[in-house]
């Protein structure tokens, strides 16, 4: 049934081949790149970073706080970058596994579970995402530049984004707090986009979480309910590369669909979130997607989705594989209940 109304939405699972697994991967981020997001800015030349102030108390007292600037230069434009980073950091021996999370607010005015992340052993490298470019048109401010001139192939605004939590990785490699084998990057909405695409472009990342990431992020665009590729670059032109909008009401011919993007996290773990309620985003083909990514997991000899061959319901957690999905009851949204369900998985790895 679950692959029938694959097909019924025009989706397959596409068959690779485990000897040429790496090469394939890397032609179909290509395409992403050319074809959608645009490319994502290279690594500077030069990464730079500085504290802002002394080590605070967080999460009453389970963890620091360090405000971090980082900064740098790119080979190909005139001047400097920069934006913050906060670093939560947990009370423990040990190196500790951490989220790259980009968030929509500043650290003092995010409401996500601090506590009950660091009281867990997990730091967090904070990133508001409109401290990195803000959400519009505007391609001159901030570090939008790191993209380079505004062209029809050129970044878009997820693509910088997701450049932002890639350099943040970097950072993360002089703490020696931190396990860089166990990295995550989280994002939700159109951040959860941002994060699939940093998580599938950058192999450091050994966990990828998209929480409602919907059109442009986990849910495939044939057969598309809710929001479609006409509504969102109609709406967020900005956030693609400028020739992406010509496959407005032509999905049947991109040469790639979301699945692909879910499934070139392979061989690391990726997970999906959704929420009934979210019929803009449509979880049924963001499930769907887990379902065809699991195919080309099963391919290379990976253990993909291991769900019980049915459509999903609210409170389903289906992690126990390297493509894990769930369904919360409510709407669009990333609620402690979902870090739980992240953090349960990450503790996996």
């Amino acid at each position: 049934m679950i692959k029938q109304l694959a097909a019924q939405r025009g989706l397959e699972t596409p068959q690779v081949c485990p000897g040429q697994w790496a090469q394939t991967r890397e032609g179909w981020i290509s395409q992403f790149s050319a074809l959608q997001y645009g490319p994502i800015p290279p690594q500077p030349s030069i990464l730079s970073w500085d504290q802002n102030g002394k080590d605070e108390p967080a999460g009453q007292g389970k963890g620091i706080l360090k405000k971090m600037v980082l900064s740098g230069e790119q080979i190909h434009i005139a001047g400097r970058f920069h934006f913050p980073v906060e670093v939560l950091l947990p009370d423990r021996a040990g190196k500790a596994p951490f989220f790259v999370y980009l968030s929509f607010k500043p650290l003092s005015e995010d409401p996500f579970p601090v506590d009950q992340i660091l009281s867990r052993g997990f730091a967090v490298l904070h990133i508001c995402y409109t401290q990195v470019a803000g959400d519009d048109d505007d391609f001159v401010s901030g570090c939008a530049p790191v993209a380079g001139a505004r062209g029809e192939n050129s970044a878009g605004k997820l693509a910088i984004w997701a450049w932002a939590a890639m350099r943040a990785l970097d950072f993360a490699q002089s703490l020696p707090q931190l396990d860089l084998s166990r990295a995550a990057v989280i994002g939700h909405s159109r951040l959860g986009k941002a994060a699939l695409l940093a998580g599938a472009c950058d192999t450091r990342f050994a966990l990828v979480i998209a929480n409602n990431s919907g059109c442009g992020g986990a849910a495939p665009y044939r057969g598309k309910q809710g929001e479609t590729l006409r509504d969102i670059t109609g709406r967020f032109p900005y956030w693609f590369c400028p020739s992406f909008a010509r496959y407005a009401g032509r999905e049947q011919e991109l040469p790639f669909d979301q699945h692909q993007l879910v499934a070139a996290c392979a061989p690391r773990r990726v997970l999906v979130g959704s929420a009934l309620d979210d019929a803009w985003a449509d979880p049924q083909a963001e499930f769907l997607s887990c379902v065809l990514a699991d195919g080309v997991y099963r391919q290379l000899g990976l253990v993909g989705l291991v769900a019980p061959g049915r459509m999903p319901v609210p409170s389903d957690v289906w992690q126990d594989g390297l493509v894990g999905y769930h369904l919360r009851a409510g709407e669009h949204a990333l609620k402690p209940e979902d870090w739980a369900v992240y953090m349960d998985a990450f503790e996996k790895i």
